[in-house]
């Protein structure tokens, strides 16, 4: 499949990556309009998880309610014949591993992206397993995992931008998402909760316990703290 041109992949439909992914995916394409698109969400992350120093980056799409990579608007005869996966990232160099099966060894292209005066690198797979069969329209594409390798560079800022292209009938489609700058996904660790007394003693510290002292009986039958010795 010919690479789109940058005009031809500015000329996509618009989407956007989850959040913190890095958002919500953009609205399927209308019932009225018989043209097949793309409908998809990536789940993109950068942590420190399994790295000695550095961080590294993951690409998700698993077919669930945050990751997803779908073809809508397909009939039946139309031939689908191409599927790529694509992630910028303002970063050169990175070498990612994919945990599925079910697309290419991930490579970078030889090309560059601008955006907002930031060059961005794109790394890309393609689909090898055969392409399923539309059901009422909608091609769910098989899942994918990308991990990346352990860098220093990925300590500071990293924006990525998540596409897809199908080709059908002959025709490159593009979906491009919005441009994310990813914040670090960081393992949160709960203390157990100390006990009542202790949290009283802390945010008390001036107070001490009192002895809770005996009632006495008044004349009209209430009962009254007796007085402390």
């Amino acid at each position: 499949m010919n690479q789109p041109s940058r005009r031809k992949v500015a000329a996509g439909i618009a989407w956007s990556i989850p959040a913190i992914t890095v958002g919500a995916a953009a609205p399927a394409v209308a019932a009225s309009q018989v043209s097949p698109g793309i409908r998809r969400a990536f789940y993109i992350t950068r942590s420190s998880s399994g790295c000695s120093s550095g961080g590294r980056l993951t690409v998700d799409s698993k077919n669930d309610s945050t990751s997803y990579y779908q073809i809508v608007n397909v009939s039946p005869a139309s031939s689908v014949t191409a599927v790529y996966a694509s992630v910028l990232v303002n970063l050169s160099g990175l070498r990612f591993t994919t945990t599925t099966g079910n697309w290419s060894p991930v490579q970078q292209d030889s090309q560059t992206y601008s955006y907002n005066g930031v060059t961005y690198y794109r790394y890309f797979a393609k689909l090898q397993v055969a392409i399923p069969a539309p059901v009422n329209g909608t091609i769910t594409v098989p899942p994918l995992s990308w991990v990346s390798n352990c860098t220093t560079s990925l300590l500071n800022q990293v924006s990525v931008n998540g596409r897809g292209t199908v080709t059908i009938n002959g025709q490159d489609i593009v979906q491009i998402g919005a441009f994310r700058t990813l914040r670090w996904l960081l393992e949160v660790h709960v203390a157990p909760i100390p006990p009542l007394e202790f949290l009283l003693q802390c945010d008390r510290p001036s107070r001490r316990f009192m002895t809770p002292r005996p009632f006495r009986r008044g004349s009209r039958g209430r009962l009254l703290p007796t007085r402390g010795r």
